[in-house]
């Protein structure tokens, strides 16, 4: 860095401001680099060091699905596939760099809280100009007097010193055009200051109102990769494909695997493991000295079950539990409250409300128990059920939560049942 105010540094850095009354700006950033297959999720990182993937040594998932060894050279191929993270919108590319001792990976530049689901991304040459060629006619249609393009160094190792100049040719048809290449292309999008890598960002400038569209202009050469893009389009169209229906396939079977079939609430292991990550919550915030509410437990058993089965057989006893199961679907979503219901077992339901006070509990297991007496069914038959509710003390574990929620809701019915008994 060369000043007047003192010496040759080499750790200075130099702003250029631009402005004026007439001055018009327009920012672009161009990838090309498409993502392509399931979306994976960074589970442990710090700063640009990603440690897990799905809970996987980083590189080793990595390497699992693309078997690029870690030598020397694995900049040169993982700049090939680098992760595309999706940032409200913008594609965010990261490459790999390193491969540390620990299988963890080195990326060009950090990870922020939002940037943890990512998919990875292919680059061929063909689509990347076909991105190109649209944001060049985007500021075409601006009409700038002069373009700044500042292009990731990785981009041009992947095209080589014979062929980078594809990507700023159209641009240079448009306006004077210069810049530099770099470690890292920064872009402000909606609120955010973003660092990108593995793009390029064009600066148009221009004073007073915008001239004639110079689209006409353009002049994309893709011939020699024409070919090659139609081959890469129906392969990653068929990955994709194929990847969406296995997610979706995926989804289904989590869906499945922690769903009562027949009520289509929560199952038992399901709202279990939900009342004891609740309960962990609440505890670790009265260590770290935060004021939380409590969460509530309400349990609510249908009354003389057994009964219903003998007299009327098992069809009418389950039509009994699907009514149960959508009056707490439907009386969480008409109340707003933050809740999961979920069937204990047999005809004993569970609803966790995890920062719910007990006078709010109470409100709405006494709301149940009234609209459920209230529920007509064959032979014009009604049916009550008896509810617990408590709240869970400072220092109180999952288990006794469990324990106390289900004494109230027995201490209901010893006492006549068709009741609620808060505890």
């Amino acid at each position: 860095m060369f000043s007047s105010a003192g010496e040759i540094s080499n750790h200075g850095v130099a702003f250029v401001l631009y402005g004026g009354a007439n001055l018009h700006v327009k920012v672009q950033a161009t990838v090309g680099w498409k993502p392509l297959g399931k979306t994976f999720h960074i589970t442990e990182a710090k700063r640009s060091v990603i440690y897990k993937i799905d809970d996987i040594p980083a590189y080793d998932l990595y390497y699992q699905y693309l078997k690029i060894e870690e030598y020397d050279d694995f900049f040169d191929h993982s700049v090939l596939f680098p992760l595309a993270f999706d940032f409200e919108g913008l594609i965010v590319l990261k490459t790999p760099v390193k491969v540390n001792d620990d299988h963890s990976l080195t990326i060009t530049s950090d990870v922020t809280g939002k940037l943890r689901d990512f998919r990875i991304a292919y680059g061929d040459p063909a689509t990347i100009l076909s991105d190109i060629e649209k944001h060049a006619r985007d500021m075409a249609a601006f009409a700038p007097q002069g373009i700044y393009a500042f292009s990731c160094s990785a981009r041009r190792g992947y095209w080589g010193d014979g062929r980078i100049s594809y990507e700023t040719i159209p641009f240079e048809q448009l306006a004077p055009t210069a810049g530099f290449y770099t470690a890292g292309e920064f872009i402000r999008h909606q609120e955010h200051a973003l660092l990108l890598n593995v793009s390029v960002v064009t600066v148009g400038l221009r004073e007073g109102p915008a001239g004639d569209d110079k689209s006409a202009l353009i002049d994309v050469d893709k011939h020699e990769f024409t070919r090659q893009m139609a081959l890469v389009h129906t392969l990653s169209s068929f990955v994709g494909k194929v990847s969406e229906d296995l997610e979706n396939a995926y989804r289904r079977m989590s869906i499945m695997a922690k769903t009562d079939g027949l009520t289509q609430l929560f199952n038992r292991s399901e709202i279990e493991r939900l009342i004891w990550s609740a309960v962990d919550d609440y505890r670790q915030s009265i260590v770290s000295g935060e004021e939380v509410v409590a969460p509530s437990l309400i349990m609510a058993d249908i009354d003389d079950f057994k009964k219903i089965n003998d007299r009327y057989g098992h069809k009418a006893g389950d039509a009994v539990l699907k009514a149960l199961g959508a009056l707490f679907r439907g009386l969480v979503e008409e109340s707003g409250i933050e809740a999961s219901a979920g069937r204990w077992g047999g005809e004993e339901f569970m609803l966790l409300l995890p920062q719910s006070a007990i006078s709010e509990a109470a409100a709405f297991a006494q709301t149940l128990c009234e609209e459920f007496r209230q529920l007509v069914f064959e032979e014009d038959r009604h049916h009550t059920v008896s509810v617990g509710v408590v709240q869970a003390q400072p220092s109180e574990s999952a288990d006794s939560l469990c324990m106390r929620v289900d004494a109230a809701m027995y201490h209901a019915k010893q006492n006549g049942k068709n009741r609620v008994v808060v505890q």
